[in-house]
């Protein structure tokens, strides 16, 4: 059993849709190919992408860790890339986490059963720890 701040993983997933339309936007105003600013890239891209790389690996969105990995969209960050670039890796990131979380179940736990919840470790943990 893992705690989850699936939460995060939404708010990641709002804050790329923002960032798409914003490229869209900047595309809509002739700037499709100009380069994102050296500064938006590291403050806005680079940490919603890594906040969105620690939830993928924790909940093993393994289709969407591959996409930040492999497919260029880091190094095209490191390398520089346009606003249509960066609106379609972030559209086909999104694509990816939301294919990955279609098989993944998440448990709600009512407030007042939360205490005896975050005990359940302690109790079980030898034992949970024997499932694979």
């Amino acid at each position: 059993m893992r705690r989850v701040y699936v939460w995060q993983l939404a708010k990641a997933l709002i804050a790329f849709e923002s960032a798409e339309c914003d490229c869209r936007d900047a595309c809509q105003r002739g700037l499709r190919d100009a380069p994102l600013p050296s500064d938006r890239i590291k403050d806005w891209v680079a940490a919603m992408l890594a906040i969105c790389e620690r939830h993928c690996e924790a909940v093993e969105l393994s289709t969407a860790r591959a996409r930040i990995d492999n497919a260029g969209l880091s190094l095209g960050l490191d390398c520089g890339i346009t606003f249509d670039q960066l609106r379609m890796d972030i559209k086909v990131l999104r694509d990816a986490i939301e294919t990955d979380l279609f098989d993944r179940r998440f448990v709600f736990v009512p407030k007042a059963k939360a205490p005896i919840h975050d005990k359940f470790p302690l109790a079980w943990g030898e034992i949970w720890e024997q499932f694979p």
